[in-house]
């Protein structure tokens, strides 16, 4: 049997997690939405297109590695939106969210190393 203390402070922490990450979460899927309704993917997926052609993915695929370097629970928000919306296929999902995690340990680095 587990102790109750230690139910008590993994749920605490969980709720702590999920009240930090789920409004990034929130704003990546409405800003997902939104490049797409407005058509801003293809104005700016040619700054990703080099890699994102080289991996054979499509534009949104890009668009998400870009905002990686701003937040990578939005660009993983994005890629579960586009994928729920049927605009990337699953082999592309896993690849683009493989890809995402490059930016983030960029920016991590970047982050760390400021003075």
């Amino acid at each position: 049997m587990i102790p109750v203390d230690i139910l008590t402070s993994a749920g605490e922490l969980s709720l702590w997690f999920l009240a930090k990450t789920l409004p990034f979460m929130v704003i990546g899927v409405i800003f997902a939405e939104l490049i797409v309704a407005l058509g801003v993917v293809d104005k700016i997926a040619f700054v990703a297109r080099p890699i994102t052609n080289f991996a054979h993915l499509r534009d949104e695929c890009g668009a998400s590695f870009l905002t990686a370097f701003a937040s990578a629970t939005s660009a993983n928000a994005m890629l579960a939106a586009f994928y729920k919306d049927g605009l990337i296929e699953k082999r592309e999902l896993f690849i683009a969210s493989m890809m995402t995690s490059f930016p983030a340990i960029v920016m991590h680095g970047v982050q760390c190393c400021q003075f």
